[in-house]
């Protein structure tokens, strides 16, 4: 499951006045993702505070604390959306290939 939380804000300092900080990024790491997923695009992985994000419209890495704007937050979570839909697939055709492996193999020569 894929969790961020974000925070409204104003900041009256820079660029973008009405944005959303990033207060909460929680998802998959790399080395628990299928190979499958991990060799294509759109695909996603979370650090430590931090998530990657690799689709055709969004190559970008976001952290804990960064403030964004509204377009952006949309085009993040539509594209994490996208990550996550591949990755239930990937996972169901698995769940299909390996049905009934499992056990114990012994054999004596």
């Amino acid at each position: 499951m894929i969790k961020v939380v974000g925070e409204k804000e104003v900041d009256l300092t820079g660029e973008i006045i009405k944005g959303i900080r990033l207060k909460k990024l929680r998802g998959m790491k790399l080395v628990d993702l299928p190979y499958e997923y991990k060799m294509k695009q759109p695909h996603c992985y979370f650090g430590t505070d931090s998530v990657f994000v690799r689709t055709k419209g969004l190559d970008k890495n976001y952290y804990v604390g960064d403030f964004v704007s509204q377009e952006e937050w949309h085009r993040l979570i539509d594209a994490l959306f996208q990550c996550g839909e591949r990755l239930k697939g990937i996972n169901e055709k698995i769940k299909k290939e390996v049905e009934g492996w499992s056990g114990t193999i012994e054999v004596d020569i």
